[in-house]
């Protein structure tokens, strides 16, 4: 593991700069500077933008999708139905902050089909948190079933469409 220095003449300087450093493929690596003196050391918040970087570019999302976590037939009754989003909001806000609400689509009571019926979605403010909860439900055992945890396209939850 090597070491680079970075000085900035000005705070315009450092964006412009960052911008270009921000695409490179560091891995957990923390980017520090010293304050205006020289001394100390400061963290300038890159290290974290270099993680969103990364994770952006390895397809990740705001979006978390579990699914194996609930049947259908779980999500007819309207009080187990509530229930298991109280337990799931609960467990998802573990690992960082939601946006809104929990999203699970509910069955159609005349039997049509409904897109996304057993899946749950989480919307994160930002990537890092659904990084943290993909990690931490993958293939954890929630209601005696086994999640599959995936990144879910942002444009697609926005828009409402669960079927991916």
């Amino acid at each position: 593991m090597g070491t680079d220095i970075f000085w900035f003449d000005d705070e315009m300087s450092r964006q412009a700069q960052m911008a270009v450093l921000l695409p490179l493929p560091i891995k957990g690596n923390k980017v520090m500077g010293k304050d205006e003196k020289g001394k100390g050391n400061v963290d300038t918040g890159i290290g974290a933008m270099m993680i969103e970087n990364m994770n952006r570019s390895s397809g990740a999302t705001k979006v978390v999708c579990l699914t194996q976590v609930v049947s259908a037939d779980e999500l007819k009754d309207k009080d187990q139905y509530e229930d298991i989003k109280k337990h799931m909001r609960q467990e998802a806000g573990k690992y960082g902050n939601l946006v809104d609400d929990v999203v699970i689509p509910r069955p159609d009571p005349s039997g049509q089909p409904v897109a996304g019926v057993g899946k749950v979605f989480l919307e994160y403010a930002d990537v890092d948190g659904a990084a943290k909860a993909k990690t931490a439900l993958d293939g954890r055992k929630l209601r005696g079933n086994r999640v599959v945890a995936v990144y879910y396209a942002e444009d697609k939850f926005a828009n409402e469409e669960y079927d991916g």
